[in-house]
């Protein structure tokens, strides 16, 4: 599991064959694919969950996950999934201090992206990273890595959470679908 660049470099071991149950990139750029995968895509599971408005990873980009995906997994019984969370941006999932946060505001400023208006291109998400954290469970427990999910997925700091760039006026998007198969 990774996030960010650490959600981009799991696309990358997958790529080169590892043998992972399950990975998972949580806003994960999207690293050109110029050169031939040294094994056979192996990842039984692979999972990219991404905001829509997120400046760092453009609609092709978007299109480029889905499509490769699905290429790398035609004919096997290995699958996966692309997630796209409406009204978020960069690192939905993770809770910056403020201090990290005044730091990308300084290259990410507040402004348009994509659809909406936004205090900066990242900005964390209570409601969207629990979906995340709970559907990242889910896998865990489906696919033997973990015995129990835990409640909630993603423990929230406490409030006020608006000094981690939550936003208090976002919708809370609809819920993921959780039943295996």
């Amino acid at each position: 599991m990774g996030f960010c660049f650490g959600g981009a470099m799991a696309l990358q071991a997958a790529r080169a064959g590892a043998q992972f149950e399950v990975a998972v990139s949580l806003h994960g750029e999207y690293p050109p694919h110029n050169f031939a995968n040294p094994a056979p895509w192996a990842t039984k599971y692979f999972v990219e969950m991404i905001g829509y408005d997120d400046p760092l990873i453009p609609v092709q980009s978007r299109n480029a996950w889905m499509s490769e995906l699905s290429n790398v997994t035609a004919g096997t019984n290995n699958t996966g999934e692309v997630q796209v969370w409406l009204k978020n941006v960069h690192a939905f999932s993770i809770q910056y201090s403020a201090t990290f946060i005044g730091i990308l505001g300084s290259v990410s400023p507040a402004g348009r992206y994509g659809d909406n208006i936004y205090p900066g291109a990242v900005m964390y998400d209570k409601a969207t990273a629990e979906k995340c954290f709970d559907k990242i469970d889910f896998l865990f427990q489906k696919y033997g890595l973990i015995h129990a999910r835990s409640v909630p997925a993603n423990p929230a700091l406490e409030e006020p959470r608006s000094a981690f760039g939550e936003m208090p006026d976002v919708v809370a998007n609809p819920a993921p679908n959780l039943s295996p198969g």
